[in-house]
């Protein structure tokens, strides 16, 4: 045990900090961190599987980039919190592999979820460091920005979209040369419901790339509607504001905790059937059998692969009178060959606006806290077919789901009289 603990915490990333090596141990520790290292399959994969962790970091510091300076004294407090942070990572990955025992493979996942959230303040904070020294002198600092613009370009292909609007303006301002740069600034403005300044970033995008971005041609579309749709949800939030405070549940994934609020104003069937679920302990240990890019996170399976229930089904509430729409965080009821009235235990978290859903499926809650969970979940399409010897993803799972806060009534599901075959999925974006 000695020898794995010091060859782990030997490796580079926890060397010290010396000024000719700053960029490329910021660059390793930040993309660990800001992904692979938050991934679940970096600790649990097969044994004898490639560690997508080592891979992402080995290709991140294939080209060192040499610094003359280590950087402001706050960000090397940044860079430094965050090695200390992955240096508890690694410590419990030498305790996963250690154990033998399923009591500590689930001790082991619930206390990597925790990492997984601790370790997103420092990575904010490098983000935000790293930033502010670019922005400062952005021509004496294109090799940060290089790196920035790498770090964004990963952050908007995997869902993870929270600051990637300012740091791709940041880079675009001072004049980094990518064509790429005009779809991640499209990306993550809808995704941050920042629709007044989406349209010529995506002309922009079509006018210079050469494989246009389908999500982004579709959207182009719906723009007006999408803000008359996203004023309305405001005005909703503002409502539920004043009223009788929503019932919240936690849902601690692999990846961190989600708290979700529930539109109970708007869908109080499907919140009080949601609410039951969890109660009774039904979606712990559940995988996200299904996670797309730029679409959304499916889970609430007990068969794993879309095709289980709870054994029966729950009407559909998405044509009623202010019904909710989808947005970034928006928690959904997936139903079996699009019938309204075969919702059960299924559900998905959206990653992007989804307006193909509005009116055909419910939508009953939304992402109040731990957004930055949705990006980390492992992505997995179970209709694309296996490559021959390749090694299946290890998929997130929801350790537990609790409620948190709910309304002082009874809440119990208003069931279908004829149940339909289980809920699978929400259609194709």
């Amino acid at each position: 045990m000695v020898r794995v603990q010091k060859q782990l915490l030997e490796q580079p990333i926890f060397m010290p900090i010396k000024a000719n090596h700053f960029f490329p141990l910021l660059r390793t520790s930040l993309t660990v961190i800001a992904g692979a290292c938050l991934a679940l399959q970096t600790a649990v994969a097969q044994e004898n599987a490639a560690n997508p962790a080592a891979e992402d970091a080995a290709s991140a510091t294939a080209a060192p980039v040499a610094a003359s300076d280590p950087g402001s004294p706050e960000l090397q407090a940044a860079q430094t919190g965050l090695r200390e942070h992955l240096k508890k990572m690694r410590q419990m990955q030498v305790e996963y592999h250690l154990s033998e025992t399923n009591a500590g493979d689930k001790k082991f996942r619930r206390k990597w979820a925790e990492l997984c959230d601790e370790g997103r303040p420092f990575a904010a904070n490098a983000n935000s460091e790293m930033l502010k020294k670019f922005n400062s002198d952005p021509k004496s600092n294109m090799e940060l920005g290089e790196f920035l613009h790498d770090l964004t370009e990963r952050n908007t292909a995997d869902s993870r979209f929270e600051g990637t609007f300012d740091m791709a303006m940041a880079l675009q301002a001072a004049g980094v040369s990518s064509k790429v740069l005009p779809q991640m600034i499209a990306l993550s403005a809808i995704a941050e419901n920042k629709f007044d300044v989406v349209k010529p970033w995506i002309e922009k995008h079509f006018a210079e790339s050469e494989k246009p971005n389908q999500v982004l041609g579709a959207i182009y579309e719906h723009l007006e509607n999408l803000t008359k749709e996203w004023a309305e949800e405001l005005r909703l939030r503002e409502e539920d504001a004043k009223g009788e405070p929503l019932p919240q549940v936690s849902i601690l994934t692999t990846k961190g905790e989600l708290v979700v609020e529930l539109f109970e104003n708007q869908a109080p069937d499907t919140v009080a059937n949601f609410i039951s679920l969890v109660e009774d302990g039904f979606f712990d240990g559940l995988r996200f059998h299904r996670v797309l890019e730029y679409f959304m996170a499916q889970t609430g399976c007990p068969e794993g692969d879309g095709t289980g229930g709870p054994g029966y089904s729950i009407y559909g509430e998405a044509t009623k009178p202010k019904a909710r729409k989808f947005f970034r965080g928006s928690l959904g009821v997936a139903l079996a060959g699009g019938n309204p009235d075969s919702g059960g235990s299924q559900f998905f978290i959206c990653f992007m606006p989804t307006f193909s859903l509005n009116g055909q499926y419910t939508s009953f809650g939304r992402v109040v806290s731990g957004i930055e969970v949705l990006g980390c979940l492992q992505k997995v399409n179970p209709e694309e077919k296996k490559k021959e010897g390749e090694i299946p993803p290890v998929l997130d799972e929801i350790i537990e789901a609790k409620v948190i806060r709910k309304r002082n009534h009874e809440y119990k599901p208003t069931k279908a009289p004829l149940s339909p075959p289980p809920a699978q999925q929400p259609p194709n974006q």
